[in-house]
């Protein structure tokens, strides 16, 4: 029974380990694409919300930037909400890539996300540490007290 306990143990502090490393990576990819997004120049521009003809549900926003047409969803979408389709709101395109539209101009969002993911897997590989350790104290201490 100690051998059945053991493996679940042991399997359960791996996947936790492997969780913890999956959202440290997440954070990082999250915090770099922020650092980098932050980084470019931007424009405020007026776009009108449009419907996708692919998909009804979602929501898409159509402008012109330097005489081109685009038709994009924001980045930060998931952040802000669009409104009403045919209300015109103000976004902010990359100079250097105008496919890329914001909602803002500095998106505190997408770094408080990649923050959040990085810490939850520092502190779930903390606990995982820390699991390990006070099990080796405790066995330590359990053949102490047999001798």
């Amino acid at each position: 029974m100690k051998t059945i306990a053991k493996n679940w143990q042991l399997a359960l502090r791996i996947i936790l380990i492997l969780v913890a490393v999956a959202m440290i990576i997440v954070g990082f990819f999250q915090l770099n694409s922020y650092y980098r997004d932050e980084k470019t120049q931007k424009t405020a521009i007026t776009a009108t919300i449009v419907k996708n003809s692919q998909d009804n549900d979602e929501q898409l926003l159509h402008y012109k930037f330097l005489g081109e047409a685009y038709t994009v969803a924001p980045r930060d979408k998931f952040i802000h909400s669009y409104g009403k389709v045919g209300n015109e709101i103000e976004i902010f395109v990359q100079n250097s890539n105008p496919s890329k539209a914001f909602f803002q101009k500095h998106a505190k969002g997408e770094e408080t996300l990649g923050a959040i993911f990085l810490g939850w897997g520092l502190l779930l590989i903390l606990i995982a540490w820390l699991e390990r350790r006070l099990l080796g104290i405790l066995k330590r201490a359990e053949k102490f007290e047999i001798n």
